[in-house]
């Protein structure tokens, strides 16, 4: 049996108008979700498309100390037992051009990581040609954002639509996976 203050029909009616609404928001994203589905070229699964040869791609960024050290993106991969490798110190104009258009007073780890793997495709565009692309992430969110498209940080959201754009261009997707940090980081020993 119920007691006396386990009944309240107004909280329990406004929690299922709220719950129908949120139905129906749902259903209007899934109807959306098809329709671009439907209007985009369908992918394509072929012997040439399997039979790529696989690369591994890892990116990784840092954002300095702050003082001495400035932040810094970098990128290898090794294509026939060869290691192409950059890295490159962002500069202050850079970060201030991304502080500006992102609508953010600091620049984070993550959208430099997702700079990272942008600035990698484009600098090794060339070596990645026709090989199944596996790039290899030490954020999380990253991996999140490049494999389902979206972000809430608007600088990050630009960096994965360019990445997406990329990937268009080619006519297949890269495959991210997350590496963790002391993973991605090669010791002075070797």
């Amino acid at each position: 049996m119920k007691t006396l203050g386990a009944w309240k029909p107004e909280e329990n009616f406004n929690r299922k108008i709220r719950k129908d609404s949120e139905i129906q928001i749902l259903l209007e994203a899934l109807q959306k979700i098809k329709k671009d589905l439907k209007s985009n070229k369908p992918a394509e699964v072929s012997l040439e498309n399997m039979n790529m040869r696989q690369i591994h791609l890892y990116t990784d960024a840092s954002t300095g100390d702050g003082k001495k050290e400035k932040p810094m993106i970098g990128a290898v991969v090794r294509v026939d037992d060869t290691d192409h490798i950059f890295s490159y110190t962002v500069p202050d104009w850079l970060l201030n051009k991304i502080r500006a258009s992102a609508g953010v007073s600091k620049v984070h780890i993550g959208l430099l990581e997702a700079l990272a793997v942008w600035a990698a495709l484009i600098i090794f565009e060339d070596l990645l040609e026709n090989k199944w692309l596996v790039i290899h992430v030490d954020n999380v969110g990253d991996v999140y954002a490049f494999t389902s498209g979206g972000t809430k940080c608007p600088g990050t959201q630009g960096l994965v639509d360019a990445v997406i754009e990329w990937q268009k261009k080619r006519g297949r997707r890269a495959y991210f996976v997350y590496l963790r940090s002391a993973k991605n980081n090669r010791s002075e020993e070797h």
